[in-house]
């Protein structure tokens, strides 16, 4: 019998495992998924990667999946654990955007709620449905938004 696959997934920005339901049902049986949560007290990726290199049981036939925010993230944990692959979802390796954008007041900014067409536009897709930008809306509220400035600010420094 061969061994069972196992897949850690890690989440965008949010940090929230509540959107990956599909994904893990989906999933073929002989597979072991775990769901990696990102702490809300943590935001810097190398706090993240410190975190998960203890709490996760990661060897080298792990499979790490990793969407938006968390793909440095996994790259770093996937080098340290010489992970047997390493999928990327919708994400980047450098700062997506410029540094300078850290100056912002992003505290505040992720305060607002944002509108349908932003998360349209840098999240979803331009065709997602409502239900799915309500779900995003929804983990995204449940973080607290000096996190997710902080997560930002970490991103934009990548």
């Amino acid at each position: 019998m061969p061994p069972v696959r196992h897949f850690v997934v890690f989440p965008g920005m949010h940090g929230s495992t509540s959107l990956m339901d599909d994904f893990v049902a989906s999933a073929p049986r002989d597979t072991r998924v775990d769901l990696a949560a990102l702490p809300t007290h943590l935001a810097d990726y190398s706090e993240l990667a410190a975190h998960f290199g203890n709490a996760l049981r990661l060897t080298p036939d792990s499979i790490l999946i990793a969407e938006s925010f968390s793909g440095p993230l996994a790259i770093m944990l996937a080098e340290r654990f010489a992970a047997r692959a390493l999928i990327l979802c919708n994400t980047f390796v450098k700062a997506p955007y410029y540094r300078a954008l850290g100056l912002f007041p992003l505290a505040l900014v992720a305060r607002v709620p944002s509108p349908a067409f932003l998360l349209r536009y840098f999240i979803v897709g331009a065709r997602a449905p409502d239900a799915v930008v309500n779900q995003v809306r929804r983990a995204v509220a449940t973080v607290p938004a000096k996190v997710i400035a902080e997560r930002a600010r970490s991103a934009l420094r990548s």
